[in-house]
């Protein structure tokens, strides 16, 4: 639920200055201002969410003005972004408006909020059978595998959506926006720097002339009697790489990184990397949107 309006505005001089507020918010502390502003320390148009003690905020930097929407505590921030943005730049504000035009955008926001796309999504059929099976399943979050072809993948949530892996994360991406899944890095992966493909393979070149055709060398470990006594895990061989082509003997050859997309060749610290997501569900979130569609939901 969308509790109330507020808007604020930067003013160079005397810093942020509180400008207007709908009659259902009441006061909105001088922590809360500043806390909004903080946010959005670059004052460049865009989206934050701001959680200050024990209320919400949906806030839209639309130069010079701040445009914040108060929620409630079950009531997702993702799909407010598009509907705010849209409004604002679909407005006419001018430099000084009116209490009137403020009340009037306060309309307009909550029309477009309650006709996006995502707001539709979030009450089909198809999201709320998904989110009961997983409370009922008692799955709370979903961990990320790799594929070559498409990155990150999800395949617990394949086996609930039926969809195929692709369409199954761009499902769950959607859900996320929606604040029904915070999303928690847990692994990295290696990508190539100049065409951003996943296919990359390490190989061990030489450290003297940079060949990649090496020789494995295996020698019997020196004998240690109170090393061997103290670690059971202490490897029989010991490895050595001779080069093929300077016969060069290493113990350490260098690991360079090789794309097989477009077959670039990089060092690991050239390398790109991008993290895969653990995906949490917000349970308290997703139950209130259950009760609330099927709250709304005709009875046969």
């Amino acid at each position: 639920m969308i509790k109330g309006f507020a808007v604020f505005r930067m003013d160079p001089k005397i810093g942020p200055q509180h400008v207007y507020r709908s009659d259902s918010i009441g006061e909105v502390t001088h922590q809360e201002v500043l806390a909004i502003f903080a946010t959005h320390n670059l004052f460049r148009e865009g989206f934050r969410g701001v959680h200050v003690s024990n209320r919400t905020w949906a806030t839209y930097v639309f130069p010079p003005w701040i445009v914040a929407l108060l929620l409630g505590p079950d009531e997702p921030i993702g799909p407010l972004r598009e509907p705010m943005k849209k409004t604002l730049h679909s407005n006419k504000l001018g430099d000084n408006p009116k209490a009137e035009d403020w009340k009037n955008l306060h309309r307009e926001l909550i029309v477009e909020i309650q006709s996006s796309p995502v707001a539709d999504f979030l009450t089909s059929k198809k999201t709320t059978d998904f989110l009961k099976e997983m409370i009922d399943l008692e799955i709370n979050f979903f961990d990320p595998q790799f594929n070559f072809e498409i990155g990150t993948t999800y395949p617990a949530a394949d086996h609930l959506t039926g969809l195929d892996s692709y369409d199954t994360r761009l499902f769950l991406e959607k859900l996320t926006l929606a604040g029904i899944f915070t999303s928690e890095p847990v692994v990295g992966v290696t990508h190539c720097p100049i065409c951003l493909g996943f296919k990359v393979v390490s190989r061990l070149a030489c450290p003297k002339c940079s060949v990649t055709a090496l020789d494995v060398v295996r020698f019997p470990a020196s004998p240690d009697s109170d090393e061997a006594e103290s670690s059971a895990s202490k490897k029989p061989m010991e490895l050595f790489y001779s080069c093929m082509t300077c016969q060069h003997t290493t113990s350490e050859p260098v690991v360079t990184l090789l794309c097989t997309e477009c077959g670039s060749q990089f060092q690991p610290d050239e390398a790109a990397y991008r993290n895969m997501d653990r995906l949490v569900l917000n349970r308290p979130i997703a139950e209130s949107l259950i009760k609330k569609v099927e709250g709304t939901t005709p009875k046969k």
